[in-house]
């Protein structure tokens, strides 16, 4: 069985990390979920998006970073975690670490909300839309 949730979440016109939206909750009860992101880069500078995932809605990890996004275009994203033996280093708070293009893998928490990271010289609002979709198993 599906659920669905949606957020939507809108960048500011400057540079640096931002915490755009308000965070998702109640994805815990999921067996797995999958993440639709798109994302409309502003003006004058790259834009790139982390998302992260939270136990108790207080303590933040990334979970998922896209690439960088070229001013001015649109690029979607669909992104799942799976279960593997890697160690990724993330990032905790408002500060992202985990690299570029990453996902990781494993539970992903209660709580998921995304982070907008501006490049020097940007300008102009860009957007993040994000879908969430949750799956249950059949067995359940």
């Amino acid at each position: 069985m599906n659920e669905t949730k949606v957020s939507v979440f809108a960048t500011t016109d400057s540079e640096g990390v931002q915490l755009v939206g308000q965070f998702v909750d109640g994805i815990r009860r999921y067996d797995h979920i999958t993440v639709y992101l798109s994302v409309a880069a502003g003006t004058g500078g790259t834009t790139d998006v982390t998302l992260q995932v939270s136990p108790d809605g207080t303590r933040w990890y990334d979970w998922a970073r896209t690439p960088d996004i070229p001013a001015g275009t649109t690029h979607h994203y669909k992104i799942c975690g799976a279960l593997d033996n890697k160690v990724v280093e993330v990032g905790a708070g408002n500060v992202p670490v985990i690299a570029k293009g990453t996902v990781t893998a494993g539970a992903f928490g209660n709580y998921m909300r995304a982070l907008v990271t501006r490049g020097a010289g940007s300008n102009g609002a860009g957007s993040v839309t994000c879908v969430l979709e949750g799956t249950f198993e059949k067995n359940r």
